[in-house]
């Protein structure tokens, strides 16, 4: 970085590890805590069962991935509307979540329709919405025959209907997030497995089942002795047969969808209910987004990005299952009820200040216990915060404690990926702990790119990169004013592709640069 011209403190940089901003991290943790912005809750997060810790939005990359999209027949049992011996059709692309299924919604806002229907010499009476028909029939040969009955949503809230395999039922309720995008417009609900799921369980008295442990595996609660520690992506084969065996499946197809992966397991993730902590973002999103207002941004698309984001945020989850990072001061009594306190926490931060974070998980119980003088019996808790409030708070572990330095910053300087990871981190802890913005300016730059792949040049980068990336590889090479030149001479507000042929070829223009510069100093 020096023999690139670039400024900074060498002699003291600002680390994350460090026990000083270690105990700054706990610090700004405690006034979330005092200003009633934690709380604990169990309801569904993005679940990495390759890293075995919930996720953070900004942890999360899209990939393509196959799914099997079954349509499933649910045999009405109780209803006032609908004709003896007719089924409520659901459309899934995750089979694996049948098991926790204990509900139907539909739409209150749309029509729908009981119609006899045909294939392969079978007859049945289905149920689905009238926009979605002629899609159904298409994706799974089964033909409409005569006139159907009509009903609005509505009509069909109170509907009870079996499980396609398991010995219970499935009520229909209505819901206003049911769409006529895809599947039938009657959606198969699983409150332990996705947020409007958990959302409409919990507003109508259902339990939240998750038969999923932290392995992504099926538990004994799935109801299927032979599924019983499966992973879950493997067990979906195994689901749509068994649908099949019960006579419940009208259709099997493959779907090609974009579908949340963990960015540094690279496996596909779960919504998965566990007790989690959490930070209330609707008490910080509206000075959140009058901050971003008064914020420049370049490029100044950065200000409608970041403002998407930052309005369509859930609830900020900030527990981890992990043995590395900064702990979650959180302890609990015998009873197994957490003791969050903001005194306890500024303790830990004062502990954490003199010997690191290490002696969380060095001390015993008892030893801690003693320390801050809890009950016999308290524990500690043994998840750690999420890392993004470790960089989010550099405003208070740097910024206010260098003299040199100003707080809000000038200008905090990323990627086009961190406007919802550093950016907004920043923006909320600032906003809960300063009340506004930590910066001034954002300002966001492109990726370095390979030119062949297009693919981002990262340490993260899937496969890993086998061409030189140290930019040192390329000062021994060239020399570091060809770095230099290289770098003043890309747009960085865009990708930039790389590849040492490029590089190489600035050497030319180099080399004109240098010699006009010197025949004008001999002139001189």
């Amino acid at each position: 970085f020096r023999r690139l011209g670039v400024f900074g403190d060498w002699e003291h940089p600002y680390l994350t590890l460090d026990p000083s901003y270690e105990a700054d991290i706990l610090r700004a943790f405690a006034v979330f805590v005092e200003k009633g912005l934690v709380y604990r809750s169990k309801r569904p997060v993005l679940w990495s069962f390759g890293a075995q810790t919930a996720l953070a939005e900004a942890e999360v990359e899209y990939k393509d991935k196959e799914s099997p999209a079954i349509h499933v027949a649910f045999e009405v049992s109780e209803s006032k509307n609908l004709p003896a011996g007719s089924a409520v059709v659901i459309w899934t692309t995750t089979p694996w979540t049948l098991p926790a299924n204990l509900a139907i919604a539909v739409s209150p806002k749309h029509d729908y329709i009981a119609q006899s229907f045909t294939k392969d010499g079978q007859t049945r009476t289905l149920v689905m919405a009238a926009d979605r028909v002629s899609a159904f029939t298409a994706e799974t040969g089964w033909q409409a025959q005569g006139e159907p009955q009509k009903f609005s949503g509505a009509d069909l809230e109170g509907t009870v209907t079996r499980h396609p395999f398991l010995d219970r039922t499935a009520p229909v309720f209505t819901a206003d997030f049911v769409t006529m995008d895809t599947g039938t417009g009657c959606v198969h609900i699983a409150p332990g497995h996705g947020a409007d799921d958990f959302q409409l369980g919990k507003a109508r008295g259902l339990d939240i089942l998750c038969p999923v442990d932290d392995l992504g595996r099926f538990t004994a609660e799935c109801g299927v002795a032979e599924w019983i520690g499966k992973p879950v992506f493997e067990a979906n084969p195994l689901v749509v047969e068994h649908v099949k065996s019960k006579g419940a499946l009208l259709g099997v197809t493959p779907y090609q969808h974009s579908y949340p992966h963990c960015w540094r397991s690279k496996t596909p993730i779960i919504f998965r209910t566990v007790e989690q902590f959490f930070i209330r973002i609707d008490d910080l999103r509206a000075d959140a987004l009058k901050a971003i207002n008064s914020t420049k941004w370049i490029p100044e698309w950065g200000l409608k990005r970041i403002t998407g984001t930052v309005e369509s945020r859930p609830d900020w989850c900030i527990s981890r299952q992990r043995s590395w990072g900064v702990p979650l001061p959180v302890f609990y009594t015998p009873d197994g009820e957490p003791i969050v306190d903001a005194g306890l926490v500024r303790r830990v931060a004062d502990l954490v200040e003199k010997r690191g974070t290490n002696a969380w998980f060095e001390m015993s119980d008892a030893e801690l216990a003693a320390m801050f003088g809890l009950p016999a019996g308290t524990t500690k808790g043994h998840d750690t915060l999420d890392v993004w409030i470790d960089s989010g708070v550099s405003h208070q572990a740097v910024l206010r404690r260098r003299a040199e330095l100003q707080y809000p910053a000038d200008l905090y300087l990323e990627a086009t990926d961190q406007h919802r990871g550093w950016f907004q981190s920043s923006l909320m802890t600032a906003i809960g702990i300063e009340g506004g913005s930590p910066y001034k300016t954002c300002l966001t730059h492109g990726f370095v790119v390979d030119v062949d792949t297009r693919e981002k040049i990262s340490k993260s980068a899937q496969g890993g990169y086998q061409k030189p990336t140290e930019a040192m590889h390329f000062v021994e090479k060239s020399g570091a004013d060809l770095v230099r030149l290289w770098v003043s001479s890309v747009n960085f507000t865009d990708d930039v592709p790389f590849s040492e042929e490029m590089f190489n070829r600035l050497g030319d223009a180099y080399r004109r640069i240098r010699n006009t510069l010197r025949i004008l100093l001999g002139n001189l």
